[in-house]
């Protein structure tokens, strides 16, 4: 895989993860900074990121680049309908997928590779009967009053 980055003078703009097969580059992830972009009158950077994503997936050997979800005609009121106009102008076509399976070979690793979720996971039921407690007191306080 890869992370592709682009900065202008020292600010990160945008990046893009990237994992790759054989043959198939696959567009995993993006980020931008609307700041900076906006600071630069809003600069579109991603087409120049994605064109130099492909360029390295060239290099590297692939010869299909996966952009990750799309649709041609998406139905009416689709919320991703403006993603899927903006990947169009790179000429995908549509393939049909099956839905991502995964399973856990090793117990430890993946508790390690999630203990931040897992962990928010018992700290927010937690926080919420703090803060509701929290307000109960402060309730009982004024009433004292």
């Amino acid at each position: 895989g890869s992370v592709q980055v682009v900065r202008h003078e020292g600010r990160f703009l945008a990046g893009i993860i990237m994992h790759r097969g054989p043959a198939t580059a696959h567009f995993m992830h993006s980020v931008h900074d609307d700041a900076e972009l906006a600071r630069l009158d809003n600069l579109r950077i991603s087409p120049f990121l994605l064109y130099q994503t492909m360029k390295w997936a060239r290099a590297k050997g692939c010869t299909t680049y996966d952009i990750e979800g799309y649709i041609a005609n998406p139905s009416p009121g689709d919320s991703q309908a403006h993603i899927y106009r903006y990947k169009s102008e790179f000429s995908p076509r549509e393939v049909g997928r099956v839905a991502g399976h995964g399973r856990v070979i090793s117990p430890l690793l993946h508790l390690t590779g999630n203990s931040r979720e897992i962990l928010r996971s018992y700290v927010r039921p937690i926080r919420s009967w703090l803060r509701q407690r929290r307000a109960v007191a402060a309730v009982s306080l004024e009433a004292k009053k």
